[in-house]
C-alpha cells in the first residue's frame, strides 16, 4: 500500500466548512491501496464534534501540528482529545491571530499563513517517521498548498493539489482582494503550479478558468472531480423532530451566500394565504444580524426555527424528515457540499443558483428537485407548495444517479490521479513547460 502525506489543516472533528470533504477522502483511500498520513491543525475555539472524531479510521496517523496551537498532549492530537471529551463539542474560545484582517483579505494566506514554516518543519519530521511516496495538499486554506510546495521541493516527492475553493481565479473573492494580496498570491500560486503534478478542482467551470489563466500548461494538468456523499458517514440516528411541512437549510451561513431570496420566498408563501398551512424554515445555525433584520422587515421571523448545531453524522436522518431541502449556490465555480448530502434522500431539493450549467445539468439528471435564479421567488413558492401538498410525497432517485454521486466514485477518480502523479512526478513542469500567468 502506497503512503502519502495529506496536508489538510481543516480536518475532523472540526465542523467548519472545508473539514468534511477531507474526512471523506481519508476514509475512502485505504480501500483503493492508499494510506494517508494526515498533517492537520487544531486550535482553541474551533467548533468540533465528537462524532466526527469517531469517524476517523483508527489506523490512520493524524498529526495536528500544522500550527503550534493544539496545546500540550502530543502532536498526534491526544491533548485536544482529552479536552474535547471533557468540554463537549467546543474547545475554549481563544483566537490566536487578527481574524478580521484575514477576512478582509489583507493577509494573503489568512491568519493560518503565519504557520507555514512550522507546518513544513513538522511535515519533514512526519515524513521521516512515515516514509511517503506522494504529497497531497488540500485547500482551503491556501496555506496548505504553499506548505505542500515547499515540502515537495525539499523532498523531491510529487505533489497533488486538491482545491475545494479556487485560489486566484476565485469569482467570489478576487475583486475584493487588495493589490498587495493579489500580487503575493499570484507569485505563490505560480510557484505551487510549477511544482505540482496535478491540480484537482471540484467543477468544470473552475478548470476552464484555470486553463484560461495558464494557457501554456497541458490542459490535462487541471482535473475536474466533483464531491460526493458518504452514506456510512452520515447515517447516525437523530433524536430530534422535524415536521414534514417544512423547509430545511442544513449548514452554516457565509458572507458570500445570498440567503435573502429564501426570506423573500417565505414572505411570498405568507402573502399567498391560500388556506394551506404555512411551512416554517428550519436552519441549523442562527441567522446573521443583517438577515434577522430582513426577516423582521418581511414579517417572517416567526417562521424561522433555529435547530442549533446538529451533528453532520446524523444529517441523513435529519434531511429525510424535512419537506423541502434548500441549498444556495453562490458561483458557477462551486457546488455547495450540502447538494451532495441531500441527493441520497428522497426529499425534493430547491436549489437557488446564479447561471450554472453544471449544477443545472446535475439537478435535471438526478430529477431530485428544481433549480431557480435568485429573482424567481414566485416560481420557488409554486414549487414548495406543490412539494408539500398531498402529504408531501417523496422524490425517489434512481440507482444510477446514486452511483454517479457516491463518494466511492469520486475516490476512484482521485485514486487514478494519485497513481498518475506517482508515475509522472513533476518532471514535465520541472523541465520548463511551466510559464507563469500574468
Amino acid at each position: 500500500m502506497a503512503s502519502f502525506l495529506y496536508i489538510s489543516p481543516y480536518f475532523a472533528p472540526m465542523t467548519r466548512a472545508g473539514a468534511l470533504d477531507p474526512l471523506k477522502f481519508v476514509r475512502a483511500m485505504p480501500q483503493r491501496g492508499w494510506r494517508p498520513v494526515v498533517l492537520a491543525d487544531m486550535w482553541p475555539g474551533v467548533a468540533c464534534d465528537r462524532l466526527l472524531a469517531d469517524a476517523i479510521p483508527q489506523d490512520i496517523p493524524v498529526y495536528r501540528q500544522f500550527s503550534n496551537r493544539a496545546g500540550a498532549g502530543g502532536g498526534d492530537g491526544s491533548g485536544y482529545q482529552k479536552r474535547l471529551a471533557s468540554r463537549g463539542s467546543r474547545l475554549l474560545d481563544h483566537p490566536a491571530w487578527p481574524v478580521w484582517l484575514a477576512r478582509q483579505e489583507w493577509l494573503p494566506l489568512g491568519d493560518i499563513g503565519f504557520y507555514v514554516n512550522h507546518a513544513v518543519a513538522r511535515g519533514l519530521e512526519i515524513l521521516k517517521r512515515h516514509p511517503c511516496e506522494l504529497i497531497v495538499a488540500q485547500s482551503t486554506p491556501y496555506a496548505s498548498l504553499v506548505a505542500g510546495e515547499i515540502l515537495a521541493r525539499k523532498t523531491g516527492l510529487p505533489l497533488v493539489c486538491k482545491l475545494g475553493d479556487p485560489w486566484r481565479v476565485c469569482a467570489l473573492k478576487r475583486h475584493e482582494r487588495p493589490v498587495h494580496t493579489r500580487m503575493i498570491q499570484r507569485r505563490l500560486e505560480n510557484r505551487v503550479i510549477a511544482r505540482a503534478s496535478r491540480y484537482v478542482l471540484y467543477t468544470r467551470r473552475a478548470v476552464e478558468d484555470y486553463r484560461a489563466l495558464y494557457p501554456h500548461i497541458d490542459p490535462d494538468f487541471f482535473v475536474a472531480i466533483h464531491n460526493g456523499y458518504d452514506l456510512d458517514l452520515v447515517s447516525r440516528p437523530w433524536q430530534g423532530t422535524l415536521p414534514r411541512n417544512s423547509i430545511l437549510f442544513f449548514g452554516s451561513f457565509s458572507p458570500h451566500i445570498r440567503f435573502d431570496p429564501a426570506l423573500h420566498l417565505l414572505a411570498e408563501l405568507r402573502g399567498r394565504g391560500d388556506g394551506g398551512a404555512m411551512p416554517d424554515l428550519y436552519v441549523t445555525s442562527a441567522l446573521p444580524r443583517e438577515l434577522q433584520r430582513l426577516a423582521d422587515k418581511l414579517k417572517v421571523a416567526g417562521h424561522i426555527k433555529v435547530l442549533g448545531h446538529q451533528s453532520y453524522r446524523c444529517s441523513s436522518d435529519i434531511v429525510s424528515r424535512a419537506g423541502v431541502l434548500l441549498s444556495i449556490n453562490a458561483t458557477a465555480q462551486r457546488i455547495v457540499a450540502k447538494t451532495y448530502d441531500y441527493l441520497p434522500s428522497n426529499r425534493p431539493m430547491l436549489t437557488i443558483t446564479p447561471p450554472h450549467r453544471e449544477l443545472e445539468a446535475m439537478m435535471e439528471h438526478s430529477e431530485a428537485g428544481r433549480w431557480f435564479r435568485p429573482d424567481q421567488i414566485s416560481a420557488m413558492a409554486d414549487f414548495v407548495q406543490g412539494c408539500l401538498s398531498n402529504g408531501a410525497p417523496g422524490w425517489p432517485r434512481s440507482r444510477e444517479v446514486l452511483e454517479d454521486f457516491d463518494y466511492a466514485h469520486t475516490a476512484d477518480l482521485l485514486s487514478q490521479v494519485l497513481s498518475s502523479a506517482l508515475r509522472e512526478g513533476h518532471a514535465a513542469n520541472a523541465a520548463g513547460t511551466f510559464q507563469a500567468a500574468r
